[in-house]
């Protein structure tokens, strides 16, 4: 009797140390889940918002190229006053033409340049390469406009030194998109 009152009590004891084992099993893995779902969440939100960084970036870029072409185009414009008989005051109006639109895509970058700067993570190094290449864009922009109003526009008649401006705005161009690049991921 004894005997079997031991087992019962060992067997009763057994089942409560298993029961009790299987319960702390049970909540540190609840616990391991929940731990692992907002490491998940984290990354997840991470990588949303690196791709909207990304976004922001790539269209800031594709905005500067719009700039870029136009000035190629003034580039272009400039060598049209070599052939012979063609109306200078024409070519003067069109390479004013644009220098306008390029002045109105101008701002558009620096709108969208606003945006890229919320969504991007803060690196200040990164950030003041950003910065430092759009304030010489914009720098030579309003060389740009101060060009536009003191040669009363006449780009041809003036091509040397205005010509020297839209090398450098090229090359400013291809500064701040190379600083942007970084932030843009390859699909």
């Amino acid at each position: 009797m004894v005997y079997v009152a031991l087992q019962v009590l060992l067997c009763q004891s057994f089942k409560d140390t298993l029961d009790f084992l299987g319960n702390i099993f049970a909540g540190s893995t609840t616990f391991g889940a929940a731990i692992v779902a907002g490491f998940l969440f984290n990354s997840w939100q991470d990588q949303h918002n690196k791709a909207l960084e990304s976004n922001s970036a790539r269209e800031l870029i594709q905005a500067i190229v719009e700039t870029k072409i136009k000035m190629r185009k003034v580039k272009a414009h400039l060598k049209l006053d070599q052939i012979p008989n063609l109306d200078k005051a024409s070519i003067n109006k069109d390479i004013g033409k644009l220098v306008n639109d390029i002045q109105d895509l101008l701002h558009d970058c620096q709108d969208k340049l606003e945006v890229f700067n919320i969504l991007k993570n803060e690196d200040s190094r990164k950030s003041k390469k950003i910065f430092t290449n759009l304030s010489n864009i914009v720098e030579i922009n309003k060389f740009l406009h101060h060009f536009m109003s003191t040669s009363d526009s006449k780009f041809i008649e003036n091509k040397e030194q205005f010509n020297k401006l839209v090398v450098a705005y090229i090359d400013s161009c291809d500064e701040f998109n190379y600083s942007l690049k970084t932030y843009v991921i390859a699909e």
